[in-house]
Formats: C-alpha cells, sequence, structure tokens
C-alpha cells in the first residue's frame, strides 16, 4: 500500500485549501480562483468559498490520518473517493457557467487522478 499516495493527497489539499483561503482574505487581487467575479454575482459566495475551503483542509486531513495509519482509518478512504469524484462531477459545470476558472477546473483534474488511485488502493486493501 503507497503510503506516500496519501502524503502527497494531504499535502495537495492542504496547499489548495490554504491557498484558496490566503487569496481570498489577503490578495484578492490576485483572483486566480475567480473569487471576484463570483462574489460580485452571489452575496453568499463568502460563505460558501470559506466553507469549501474548511471541507477541503478537511479532507487533507483525513489524506494526513491515512497517511498515518491507513488501518485505522481505511474507511474514511471510501469518503475520501466520493469526495474526489463529487469535485469532478461539479467543477466542469461551475467552470462553464463561469463560476470557477480556468486554474481551479485543472486543479480539479488532479482529484480525478487521486479518486482513481484511491479506488484501486481500496480494491487491493480489501
Amino acid at each position: 500500500m503507497p503510503k506516500r499516495l496519501f502524503l502527497i493527497a494531504a499535502l495537495y489539499n492542504f496547499a489548495v485549501g490554504l491557498t484558496a483561503l490566503w487569496a481570498f482574505f489577503f490578495h484578492p487581487s490576485l483572483d486566480f480562483f475567480n473569487f471576484n467575479d463570483y462574489i460580485a454575482s452571489n452575496p453568499l459566495a463568502v460563505t460558501f468559498i470559506v466553507v469549501l475551503a474548511g471541507i477541503v483542509l478537511l479532507f487533507g486531513l483525513s489524506f494526513w490520518l491515512l497517511f498515518q495509519n491507513f488501518v485505522a482509518y481505511r474507511p474514511m478512504l471510501i469518503l475520501g473517493i466520493l469526495g474526489k469524484l463529487a469535485i469532478v462531477g461539479m467543477m466542469p459545470i461551475l467552470f462553464f457557467l463561469g463560476f470557477a476558472s480556468a486554474l481551479t477546473f485543472c486543479l480539479s483534474l488532479g482529484d480525478l487522478v487521486f479518486s482513481i488511485l484511491f479506488w484501486r488502493v481500496w480494491k487491493q486493501t480489501a
């Protein structure tokens, strides 16, 4: 079982979640996540962005726990697979509606790769 996969997944989620919060709160002029346009069109966007970044960070924590002790936390892998697939399914819609940037869409392709790799680990460790 590739422990490094979960370490990479945790670091990926931490990087995306923390970058989203950093860009949103401290550098809105960077706008590489397309926050400014979304906020202008939806007053609830602040809540959505902060909650979504928090969820990404929580998934990062779950991958960190899987990295630390796979046997104890293996059931969380199903949530990781479903969470990654939810992003993969949602992001193209948000992108084509103009609510997500091209960068955000490309980052979601990383989630597709992780979901496939996680599924393989799930099947191999059944």
